[in-house]
C-alpha cells in the first residue's frame, strides 16, 4: 500500500502539498453474501473520528463476474470486482460511493485509509 500511494501521489500531485499521508492502522476485511453490500451512498471522510481520513482503499479480494463492484456516484462511474484489483480516492463527499451487490456470488474486500495527522490537531474543535 505505501508503494501505491507514492504511485498515487506521482499521478496526483496535489497530494503532495498536503501534511504527511500515512497508512491508517484501521483495516476491515469484509464478506457479502448475495444480494449483501454496502448500498448507501457515502463518503469515508464524514466528520467525528473519520475527519483525519484523506484517502480511501480497497482491494477486491475475490473475482466477481455478475456486478459486485463499486458505483462512485458523481462520476457515474462503476468498477468490476476483479481479484487483486486495488482502488485509491479521496475520502471527501466528492468521492460519495456504495456497493453494488451480487445477486448470486459472495464478495470479498479489504479496506482502509490513508489519514492525515494534521486533522488529528483540527479534531478537538468539532468535540467541545
Amino acid at each position: 500500500l505505501d508503494k501505491c500511494l507514492e504511485l498515487y501521489k506521482k499521478k496526483y500531485e496535489y497530494s503532495t502539498k498536503s501534511p504527511k499521508i500515512f497508512l491508517s492502522r484501521h483495516t476491515n476485511l469484509q464478506k457479502y453474501n448475495p444480494g449483501q453490500g454496502y448500498h448507501i451512498s457515502h463518503c469515508e471522510n464524514a466528520g467525528g473520528p473519520s475527519l483525519m481520513r484523506v484517502l480511501s482503499w480497497m482491494f477486491y479480494l475475490n473475482t466477481v463476474n455478475d456486478e459486485g463492484g463499486t458505483s462512485f456516484d458523481n462520476y457515474n462511474m462503476k468498477t468490476s470486482a476483479v481479484e487483486g484489483s486495488l482502488l485509491i480516492w479521496p475520502a471527501y463527499w466528492t468521492h460519495t460511493h456504495r456497493g453494488i451487490p451480487s445477486s448470486s456470488q459472495v464478495k470479498y474486500i479489504a479496506t482502509g485509509w490513508f489519514d492525515s495527522d494534521a486533522c488529528f490537531s483540527f479534531y478537538p474543535k468539532f468535540i467541545k
